[in-house]
């Protein structure tokens, strides 16, 4: 089995931002709003509360004119402001793919 723990339910993912498309065109979301983003409930595809478990691991992944210092950013203001928990054993938790 690769479940190392019994409370571990399933994956979540997230769209962020879901916007249409003529917004698209003129939308400017800087790489903090849309981590941000992606921890909100309205933008998730499975209805659960984040506030009530633990991540294992989040995968950021960045389509676009997007800066890499941004994105570090992003991911520290997401850490710093504990937003969402890890579990004890996986502290660090975030990969992030820019394309």
């Amino acid at each position: 089995t690769l479940v190392p723990n019994p409370r571990i339910h399933f994956p979540l993912v997230t769209n962020a931002p879901v916007i249409s498309a003529e917004q698209a065109y003129h939308e400017q979301l800087s790489a903090s709003e849309i981590t941000n983003a992606c921890f909100e409930l309205a933008n998730q595809m499975v209805k659960c509360d984040l506030r009530h478990g633990k991540y294992m691991a989040c995968c950021l992944l960045f389509r676009g004119d997007v800066v890499p210092k941004d994105v570090n950013a992003a991911v520290a203001n997401v850490k710093t402001k504990r937003i969402i928990q890890f579990v004890d054993w996986c502290p660090t938790g975030f990969k992030v793919g820019i394309n």
